[in-house]
């Protein structure tokens, strides 16, 4: 068995390629990742990222067949970077007893249903992640105010505000629209609705506390294709409601302007939405999710459901979105949007903001130093020169 090499970090935990991303981020500042998958994560393509890696190194990505392997690629590490506390599923049936091991320091980055969810479980798996969250250097949390009211709820104080990272692509823009939209709708606004639907109908656990609500959009779409709007949409199908969703399309009569897909990756997503004129997010978190991200990151309007006081915390001025959250604001705002021209001239704002605060990555600067104290390195930073896209 080969001995694994030194590194600053350890990153586990795919959630679409955003493992991958970080270690860009951070590799560029001078800390040196690896990142693990296990055997079931998909192979990573390069190709799915609307960047080229210029620091990180796509051989630095680990896959880890035994628990045993994985323990040494532990010990190799100065700190461990998780995404939802994925960190103890890699040790199987062991996982409860995980944050009982001599680990290294643990920065443990939230994703959304595993903190407003997950951790206030009464169950096994949400006992064990209370006991990462408070055994983790740094819990970082998005700004969303249901990850808010857990960090009250469990009385958590080992918590960061920072701004992900994101891969965001050079868009060119020509006359107010984007470059990237790949099909003439003929005149149509075309709404993508790539996000799991579910609003509870189905999935009705009492752990629920976080719901899409995408059956105001459906409500509001119906009503405003019945209103005279010109609009079609893509839907995926997927989530818990899916069966219910095409219940109320089939008996809405306007099923022919639904077009319903089947599930995609992050390759097949970015295709989808530059087939779209406004991505469709939620009504109830309240902040802004990976799906929205990748939407303003290619120019695209988003009509999603952000609390402003919350996201305050985060970013000096709100994001370019269609905001609403009722089912008669969404209708209203789908009425309103009608112009093909001035929709795509939101999208380029969005990518402007985007890129603003999530592609310069001020904030990695933070946490890059933090991963540096936690492993005991030291707390100067040496960036590195490009490696030209190995």
């Amino acid at each position: 068995m080969i001995k694994p090499k030194r590194c600053d970090v350890l990153i586990v935990g795919s959630l679409i390629n955003n493992d991958v991303i970080i270690a860009e981020a951070l590799s560029k500042l001078g800390i040196s990742c690896i990142v693990a998958r296990t055997t079931s994560c998909p192979k990573f393509e390069s190709a799915s990222l609307p960047i080229v890696l210029k620091f990180f190194s796509q051989t630095d990505i680990v896959t880890v067949k035994s628990t045993c392997e994985f323990a040494r690629l532990i010990m190799s590490a100065s700190a461990i970077l998780t995404f939802g506390g994925t960190v103890t599923s890699f040790f199987g049936r062991l996982y409860p007893i995980v944050t009982f091991f001599p680990l290294p320091p643990i920065l443990n980055v939230a994703t959304g249903a595993d903190l407003s969810e997950m951790a206030l479980e009464n169950t096994l798996r949400g006992w064990t992640y209370r006991r990462l969250l408070r055994k983790a250097q740094w819990n970082v949390i998005a700004a969303h105010p249901m990850m808010f009211d857990a960090v009250v709820s469990l009385r958590l104080n080992n918590f960061l505000f920072i701004r992900h990272p994101y891969a965001i692509a050079d868009i060119e823009i020509r006359d107010g629209c984007s470059a990237k939209k790949d099909t003439d709708t003929a005149g149509s606004v075309v709404y993508l609705h790539p996000s799991n639907l579910d609003w509870g109908a189905t999935d009705t656990g009492g752990h629920r506390r976080t719901f899409k609500r995408n059956d105001l959009f459906l409500k509001a779409f119906i009503r405003a294709l019945a209103a005279g709007a010109d609009v079609r949409c893509i839907i995926l199908d997927r989530g818990p409601d899916r069966t219910i969703a095409r219940q109320m399309i089939n008996a809405s009569g306007r099923a022919d302007r639904f077009e319903w897909r089947n599930r995609v990756d992050s390759a097949g997503l970015v295709r989808l939405i530059r087939q779209a004129d406004v991505v469709v997010d939620q009504f109830d978190v309240g902040g802004l999710g990976g799906i929205a991200i990748e939407a303003m990151g290619q120019a695209k309007a988003v009509m999603t459901f952000i609390d402003e006081q919350a996201c305050s915390i985060y970013y000096d001025d709100m994001p370019p979105v269609i905001n609403c959250k009722t089912e008669d604001q969404i209708f209203e705002q789908i009425m309103l949007h009608s112009d093909r021209n001035k929709i795509a001239a939101l999208g380029q704002r969005a990518w402007e903001w985007v890129v603003s605060n999530h592609r310069k990555q001020s904030d990695v600067r933070e946490l890059a130093v933090r991963i540096k104290l936690a492993g005991r390195g030291g707390w100067r930073l040496t960036p590195l020169a490009s490696n030209g896209g190995r």
